[in-house]
C-alpha cells in the first residue's frame, strides 16, 4: 500500500507546488480528462433534481463555487462522496479501520460549519451550526472533511500577506494533525468520564476569540433588525425589507411570497413550536411578515429559504425576532450498515443531530423543524450575533500557523465530543486512542494530498463551466423526458419562479 500511496502523493505534489506560488492565479489543470468527467458527473447527479424548476439557482451555486476555492470545497460534497466510494484517492484508506463505528456526524464538518449559538440566558457556546447533512457516517468521514477544510482555509488565509499565507499552506499537515489530536483527546476524555463541556471562549485561539467578541457586540447592536426590518406607516407595523437589502452583499435578495404560502406559515409555526425544547408562549409567535430569501449559502443555494418576522414581547420593534425557514432534504448518507436508515424522516434526523452533536438540545433554543407546503423545513433564528467561523478572517495574527493550529485543535475536540456521545463509537476507537501520534500523522498526509486534489479539481471545474456552460452541459428542458427528474408540478414552483437579474442594491 505504501508505494502506490507515495506515487499518488508525488503526482498531487505538482498541484500543491503550483498553489504554493500564489493562490489567486489559476494553475493550468493537467491532462486528466477522466477527473473532470468525475467532477461533472458527481455534481450533476446531485443537482439534477433541482434543475427542472430551479436551474437558475443551480447556476448561482456553480457561480459561487467557481468564484472561490473554499466555496468550491463547500459545494463539492458529492465529489467527496464519489471519491470516498471509489477508493482510488485513498480517502477512506486507513490503518485504523473501524467499520462498525458510524456515529451521528455533521456530514460536512468543514470549519465554516462551526460557530457560536446563543443558548439559554443569552450566553454563547461554540457548536456545529449546520445540520443539513447530519446523519450516521463512518467516523473518518467528518474527521477528514474537517482536516481538509482547515487546509483549504489555509489557502484562503492572509490574502494581503502572501508570505504568511504560504507559511500557513506549508503547515497544512501540522494543522490537520492538530485537528486529529483534538478529536482523539475528546474521545479519551469521554471514555475517562470527563467529556468536553460547553465551550464559551476561544481557548487560546485568536480566531475563536474574534468570533466570541463579535458575537457579544452584535447581541447588543442587533444589526439584523436594523438591516432587515422597517416600520411601515401604511400598515403601522414592522415589515421585512424587499429587494437587494445589503450593499455589501447585493446577491442577497428578499422577494414577496404568494398569498397561499403566507397563509400556510401560521400552521408551520404552530408545528415548529412543538419541536422546541422549551417552547415560548404562542403570543411570542405573532407573524408580522415573511419574504423569500435568495443568494444565501453555497451548496444550499437551490433550496427555498424564507425569512419570517415575528413580533417581540413589546411593540418597540427592537425585540422582534427573525427566523430563517429552510427547505430540508435527505442527508446524502448512503446507509452504511443494515438496515440502512437511522431515522424515519428528515425532521427526526435533524432533531437527533441536535441531541447528539450539540452539547445540549437547547444550544439554540429556537432551532426546530416543521412542515410547509408539503416539504420538511428547518427554522432557526436569523441573528448576526450567532457568528460563524470564516476563513477569510484568518489574517495577520489570526492567520498565523500557531493560531490556525489552535483553532484546529478546538474544532477537533468539538467534533470528537459529538462522536463520543455514542458510547459504542468512543469505545470502538480504542486503537485510535492508543496510537494518537500515528493517527494524527495519517490524517495529516491525507489532508495535504487531498487538499492538493481540491485545488486541481477547482481548476477543472472552472474550465468545465467555460467549456460546457453554466449548468455543466445539462439542458433542464429535457430532464422531464429522460427520467432524470419528477415532472409533476408542485406548489413550490410558483415560489421558486424564474429569477435572472437581481434588483439594484440601495
Amino acid at each position: 500500500m505504501v508505494a502506490p500511496m507515495f506515487r499518488w502523493l508525488m503526482r498531487r505534489a505538482c498541484v500543491l507546488l503550483c498553489a504554493l506560488s500564489s493562490l489567486m492565479p489559476a494553475c493550468s489543470p493537467g491532462p486528466d480528462a477522466p477527473r473532470q468527467a468525475r467532477i461533472i458527473d458527481a455534481l450533476v447527479n446531485a443537482d439534477r433534481h433541482w434543475m427542472r424548476t430551479r436551474a437558475h439557482l443551480v447556476e448561482k451555486k456553480y457561480e459561487a463555487m467557481a468564484s472561490d476555492l473554499y466555496a468550491f470545497y463547500r459545494g463539492s460534497v458529492p465529489l467527496w462522496a464519489a471519491d470516498w466510494a471509489d477508493g482510488s484517492l485513498w480517502l477512506k484508506t486507513t490503518d485504523f479501520p473501524a467499520p462498525s463505528v458510524q456515529p451521528m456526524s455533521l456530514g460536512d464538518a468543514h470549519p465554516e460549519n462551526f460557530g457560536v449559538l446563543l443558548g439559554p440566558n443569552d450566553t454563547f457556546g461554540l457548536e456545529p451550526n449546520d445540520l443539513d447533512a447530519a446523519d450516521a457516517y463512518p467516523y473518518l468521514w467528518d474527521v477528514r472533511r474537517l482536516a481538509v477544510g482547515l487546509c483549504v482555509g489555509a489557502y484562503r488565509s492572509n490574502r494581503d500577506e502572501p508570505t504568511r499565507r504560504d507559511e500557513a499552506i506549508a503547515a497544512c499537515g501540522e494543522i490537520a494533525a492538530e485537528a486529529a489530536v483534538g478529536y482523539v483527546s475528546a474521545l479519551e476524555d469521554a471514555v475517562l468520564g470527563n467529556p468536553v463541556g460547553r465551550i464559551t471562549d476561544g481557548l487560546g485561539s485568536d480566531i475563536l476569540e474574534d468570533v466570541f467578541e463579535r458575537a457579544a457586540e452584535r447581541l447588543v447592536d442587533k444589526p439584523e433588525l436594523q438591516l432587515l426590518q422597517h416600520y411601515d406607516l401604511a400598515t403601522q407595523s414592522y415589515k421585512l425589507a424587499r429587494g437587494a437589502f445589503d450593499v455589501e452583499d447585493p446577491g442577497d435578495v428578499l422577494l414577496d411570497l404568494p398569498d397561499y404560502a403566507l397563509e400556510e406559515l401560521e400552521g408551520t409555526l404552530a408545528r415548529y413550536r412543538k419541536t422546541l425544547p422549551n417552547p415560548p408562549p404562542p403570543e411570542d409567535f405573532t407573524l408580522l411578515d415573511a419574504a423569500r430569501l435568495l443568494g444565501s449559502g453555497v451548496a444550499s443555494q437551490p433550496r427555498i429559504r424564507v425569512l419570517i418576522l415575528l413580533r417581540g414581547p413589546t411593540d418597540a420593534g427592537t425585540d422582534n425576532i427573525i427566523l430563517e425557514l429552510k427547505e430540508l432534504n435527505d442527508s446524502g448518507a448512503l446507509g452504511w450498515l443494515p438496515p440502512g436508515t437511522l431515522v424515519d424522516d428528515v425532521d427526526a434526523r435533524i432533531r437527533l443531530a441536535q441531541d447528539l452533536v450539540w452539547m445540549a438540545r437547547d444550544a439554540e433554543p429556537l432551532w426546530g423543524t416543521s412542515e410547509w407546503l408539503g416539504i420538511p423545513v428547518q427554522l432557526r433564528r436569523e441573528m448576526d450575533a450567532m457568528v460563524t467561523v470564516r476563513s477569510h478572517r484568518w489574517r495577520s495574527d489570526r492567520g498565523s500557523v500557531a493560531d490556525i493550529k489552535a483553532l484546529a485543535y478546538v474544532l477537533g475536540r468539538v467534533l470528537g465530543r459529538g462522536h463520543a456521545r455514542d458510547a459504542e463509537a468512543a469505545n470502538g476507537l480504542a486503537a485510535v486512542r492508543a496510537n494518537r501520534s500515528a493517527f494524527a500523522a495519517e490524517q495529516a498526509r491525507l489532508a495535504v494530498a487531498y487538499t492538493a486534489q481540491v485545488v486541481s479539481d477547482w481548476e477543472w471545474f472552472k474550465a468545465a463551466l467555460l467549456e460546457r456552460g453554466p449548468l455543466l452541459g445539462i439542458r433542464p428542458e429535457v430532464l422531464e423526458h429522460t427520467g432524470l427528474d419528477d415532472p409533476t408540478p408542485t406548489a413550490l414552483d410558483d415560489i421558486v419562479g424564474a429569477y435572472d437579474t437581481p434588483p439594484t442594491a440601495p
